[in-house]
C-alpha cells in the first residue's frame, strides 16, 4: 500500500449565522417506529421508500412517504446493524457490526448475509460505486469491498485508527474517516492512500460525498461540520454548540447539505456558508442518520425516540 500525507492545509473556521435572523424552520414530520429499536442508519431505496437499520431490534425498516412500515428482523438477532446504504444491484446493502457480516436486503425483503474474513473486523458504515459496495471496519482500520459475492479487505490506515465511515468519489476514488488519529484518507484507484489531518482534532465520525469534488463530515467532540474539496482544502462550521455531537451528514439536492446533532436533538443546515440548527417535534430525540429521500425531502433516524422524520424542503 502507498501512503503518503497532505501538505499544510487550509483551515477555515466560519461563524454560524453570520448576525443575520434564523431561518424559519422547516415542515417535519416523524413516524414512530417499535419500541426500543434505536433506528441509526437511514437510506433511500429504489423503490420510492426509506430503509432504515433498527440497531438495538436487530432488523431493517422499510418506510414509505406517508409513513407505512415494514420490519424484517436478521436471520441472527445479535447483528446489531448500524448503516445501510442503496447500491446499483437494486438492492440494499448494511452492516452487521456485532457479528462481522455484511447483509444485502432485496426491496421485497429477501436478506443475504456474507461473513468478512477477518473476526473483529466490526463494519459500520457503507458506500455504494455503482453495484461495487464499499465497508468501513473500524476494528482492523480496513476497508471491504463487494463485488456480487466476492469479499475483499483492504488495508488503508493504521491498526488503531478507527475507520468508521467512508464516501465514494470520482475515478475509483474511496474517502475515508479515521476516528482515533482525526485524519481523512483518500484512496486512489490504484491503490494510493493520502490523509489529511485535522488540526485542532474533534473526533472525526462521519463522512458522505456532495457536489463532485467535496465531501462532507461530521466532528463529534468538537462540534463542527467541514468540508474537504478534492485538493485538500478544509473548511469547518460549528454547530449548534460544543456538545451537541453531530453525528450523520448528507447533501441535499438543492445545494445545502443536512446534519444530526445528536446530543442536542436537533438538525441543521448548511446553505451559501451559513448554518442554521432546527429543534425536532420530539425533545430528545437523539438524530443519527440521515438521507435525501424522493422529491424534496430529507429523512433522518432517530435513534433515542425510535422514530423517523421527513424534513419538507419545499420547492
Amino acid at each position: 500500500m502507498k501512503r503518503a500525507f497532505a501538505p499544510l492545509l487550509l483551515l477555515l473556521a466560519t461563524t454560524a449565522c453570520n448576525g443575520s435572523p434564523p431561518a424559519p424552520a422547516p415542515a417535519i414530520t416523524e413516524f414512530a417506529l417499535p419500541e426500543g429499536s434505536a433506528p441509526t442508519g437511514i437510506t433511500a431505496g429504489p423503490d420510492g421508500a426509506m430503509w432504515v437499520t433498527l440497531t438495538d431490534a436487530s432488523a431493517i425498516a422499510r418506510v414509505t412517504a406517508e409513513g407505512e412500515i415494514t420490519v424484517w428482523p436478521l436471520p441472527d438477532r445479535r447483528g446489531k446493524p448500524p448503516a445501510i446504504i442503496a447500491a446499483g444491484d437494486g438492492a440494499l446493502w448494511f452492516s452487521e457490526s456485532a457479528v462481522d457480516r455484511i447483509g444485502r436486503i432485496a426491496t421485497d425483503g429477501t436478506i443475504t448475509e456474507f461473513s468478512l474474513p477477518t473476526k473483529g473486523s466490526q463494519p459500520d458504515g457503507l458506500a455504494a460505486d455503482g453495484a461495487v459496495v464499499w465497508v468501513a471496519l473500524p476494528g482492523t482500520s480496513k476497508l471491504a469491498r463487494i463485488t456480487g459475492e466476492l469479499v475483499e479487505e483492504i488495508g488503508v490506515a493504521p491498526a488503531k485508527a478507527g475507520v468508521y465511515s467512508v464516501a465514494t468519489g470520482s475515478n475509483g476514488e474511496v474517502w475515508f474517516i479515521e476516528a482515533n488519529l482525526d485524519r481523512i484518507g483518500r484512496r486512489a484507484a490504484d491503490g494510493t492512500v493520502r490523509e489529511y489531518s485535522l488540526m485542532p482534532q474533534g473526533n472525526l465520525f462521519w463522512i458522505a460525498a456532495g457536489a463532485p469534488g467535496e465531501f462532507w463530515f461530521t466532528e463529534n467532540r468538537a462540534g463542527r461540520v467541514g468540508r474537504i474539496l478534492a485538493s485538500g482544502e478544509i473548511e469547518v462550521w460549528a454547530a449548534s454548540g460544543s456538545d451537541a455531537q453531530p453525528f450523520g451528514i448528507a447533501a441535499a439536492g438543492d445545494g445545502s447539505v443536512w446534519f444530526t446533532e445528536f446530543s442536542s436533538g436537533r438538525i441543521g443546515r448548511i446553505a451559501d456558508g451559513r448554518v442554521d440548527t432546527f429543534a425536532l417535534p420530539t425533545a430528545d430525540a437523539g438524530p443519527a442518520g440521515i438521507a435525501r429521500g424522493p422529491g424534496q425531502t430529507m429523512w433522518y433516524a432517530a435513534s433515542r425516540a425510535a422514530r423517523v422524520g421527513r424534513i419538507d424542503l419545499g420547492d
